[in-house]
């Protein structure tokens, strides 16, 4: 494949992305507004922890499975039932967790004015749907179905906004906690792909030694995709921990910009590693570089647009209990550029086998920006998070760029 033409339809990934972030803004906007500071930062704590501990005990197997996929070591099908097989072990240890929890510690005291049945509802829901919408993602991706992408993109948007309908002409706020409904939509929709995905392929006995390939490969990356996860909602459990859970409401709006400007390189990422499953090493070299420097223009260019219009978007839409997210909504958007440079790096690595030094990578990040949270957020508050995940994304980056060149030199020596 061109490059250009890798360009191309990683720009179009990019722009069914566009759509999911439009609606996860709709969703930031309908949460701050319907329950302020304090109940959005709750929000954004609740499904923190709950996506970190599905990542935790999915243990790497989305990667992996879709690997094995690329080379044709197991079907797609063998891979649902691999992975829904593990989700089930994942939500059975989660529920018995957090039976403990309520029996035995007071550490879910202070949500416990929230319905326990609900709460555990909107848990194992955001339990199952992050591995699966990983998965769907990834495995279309990396098959080049950008048209089936898109659909599922779409679909699930439209789902979103159904259940916002929901919540808004009925009576579901009085009687299910709105946010729920948007949750359960969201699955229902990562169902109904997953469904239609293996619908026409036949079951085969799934062997020992594809079990053995599967779960090898992903303990070896299963760091570097719990530090992806861990990377981008760290903050969110630093900020609760070291100053309060309002503060951290205000964060989760700036970050909000973050997430807007990362799905850039998130698209072309997504999309190059299985072009890089399918070329040869100096290609995906060539390759590598070229979108690095695409991001990078990319990026810049959002900067300037973003500086301008960032004031105004936040005090019309969130009002001014948000105004204190405008200086860390600047600093993230910097961040997520910087961070997202070097995002290739990591899928190439992945491509060819050695998921184990974005592992290092991520190990080493994590643990810089917990430092550095712990010395600035007490001190500056959310300006000191901020900074500590520019500073994070600045140590990844030249780690990721260092990895890279040991790779050039030893592929051109």
């Amino acid at each position: 494949m061109k490059t250009k033409d890798l360009i191309y339809k990683a720009s179009y990934v990019f722009a069914n992305n566009g759509i999911r972030q439009i609606t996860a803004v709709l969703v930031s906007i309908f949460i701050a507004n319907l329950y302020g500071p304090q109940g959005r930062g709750e929000y954004v704590l609740f499904t923190s922890i709950t996506a970190i501990t599905s990542i935790i005990l999915s243990l790497g197997i989305v990667n992996s499975l879709v690997y094995q996929i690329k080379h044709k070591l197991i079907s797609v099908k063998q891979s649902v039932y691999i992975l829904i097989s593990h989700l089930i072990v994942g939500v059975f240890i989660s529920l018995v967790s957090i039976l403990a929890l309520i029996n035995f510690t007071d550490l879910l005291s202070s949500i416990y004015r929230y319905e326990i049945y609900q709460l555990i509802i909107l848990y194992l829901l955001y339990f199952l749907v992050t591995p699966l919408s990983l998965f769907i993602a990834a495995y279309l991706l990396a098959i080049g179905d950008i048209s089936a992408y898109r659909n599922y993109i779409i679909l699930n948007c439209v789902a979103i906004i159904f259940g916002f309908l929901c919540v808004y002409l009925g009576k579901a706020t009085k009687e299910i906690h709105p946010v729920v409904i948007l949750v359960f939509v969201d699955t229902l929709v990562n169902f109904l792909i997953i469904k239609k995905i293996i619908s026409n392929q036949i079951i085969s006995p799934i062997r020992y030694h594809q079990l053995k390939t599967i779960y090898s490969y992903a303990l070896k990356g299963y760091i570097a995709g719990l530090s992806s996860i861990i990377l981008g909602r760290i903050e969110n459990l630093a900020i609760p921990l070291l100053s309060n859970v309002y503060i951290l409401g205000i964060y989760s709006i700036a970050k909000t910009f973050y997430n807007i400007v990362i799905t850039i390189p998130t698209a072309f990422s997504g999309y190059i590693f299985g072009v890089f499953c399918d070329n040869e090493r100096s290609l995906n070299i060539q390759i590598c570089l070229k979108v690095m420097g695409l991001i990078l223009i990319l990026g810049l260019v959002f900067i300037v647009f973003s500086f301008y219009f960032i004031d105004h978007f936040l005090i019309l839409v969130f009002g001014n209990d948000f105004s204190s997210a405008i200086s860390p909504a600047k600093i993230l958007v910097i961040s997520a550029i910087v961070f997202g440079v070097s995002m290739p790096i990591n899928s190439l690595m992945f491509a060819i086998g050695k998921p184990s030094v974005p592992s290092i990578i991520g190990v080493i990040g994590i643990t810089s920006i917990i430092i550095m949270m712990f010395l600035l957020i007490p001190k500056y508050s959310i300006m000191g998070a901020a900074y500590s995940s520019l500073f994070g994304s600045v140590a990844i980056t030249i780690m990721r760029c260092s990895f890279f060149m040991k790779f050039l030199l030893k592929e051109y020596r």
